[in-house]
């Protein structure tokens, strides 16, 4: 059946690609006359969507860390955040 779609809203060609092929940008966006801010975003390989991204004063890779973070708990759900965070969080 061409164009059908599974639960998860992916073609089933995509669906296990899913979480697997994910791509990040770093870019650098001028603010102003002489500031920049760091632009991290996450995409989905396969929907080319936007899955997660931060915006900061400084090109830290912790910035990175939070956009996949937020990439891998939409796709994921809640269960993702659990996974990775500390005893104490939870």
């Amino acid at each position: 059946m061409a164009g059908a779609e599974t639960a998860s809203g992916l073609p089933p060609s995509c669906q296990e690609s899913a979480i697997r092929c994910l791509e990040a940008d770093l870019t650098h966006v001028w603010c102003g006359k002489d500031r920049r801010a760091s632009l991290a975003v996450i995409i989905g390989c396969c929907t080319r969507e936007i899955l997660g991204w931060r915006l900061s004063d400084n090109g830290s890779s912790k910035n990175a860390e939070a956009a996949l973070e937020e990439a891998l708990i939409y796709r994921l759900g809640a269960r993702a955040r659990s996974a990775t965070a500390s005893p104490s969080v939870r």
